[in-house]
């Protein structure tokens, strides 16, 4: 990864907003693949997710993740990724 890059990735900015989301998606006890492929989807720009999986288990977890989010979880997902 060339430094620029790193100093995306690995930055303090980036890790405190993943932090943020982790804490609020075990606040509202969503796991963090259902929080991230439903807020994804909650925007009428993004007509689908495209995930990897390594084997059945995981496809089986993407398929079942999506769930709908209230507007007060979106919005909130909204301001911490901001």
């Amino acid at each position: 990864m060339t430094p620029e890059r790193s100093v995306h990735w690995l930055g303090d900015e980036l890790q405190t907003k993943v932090a943020a989301l982790l804490d609020y998606a075990e606040s509202i006890d969503v796991p963090i693949l259902s929080l991230a492929f439903s807020w994804l989807l909650s925007h009428a720009v993004i007509p689908s997710v495209i995930a990897g999986a390594s084997n059945a288990d995981q496809m089986r977890a993407n398929a079942n993740a999506v769930r709908t989010l209230s507007p007060d979880v979106i919005a909130r997902l909204n301001e911490l990724t901001s």
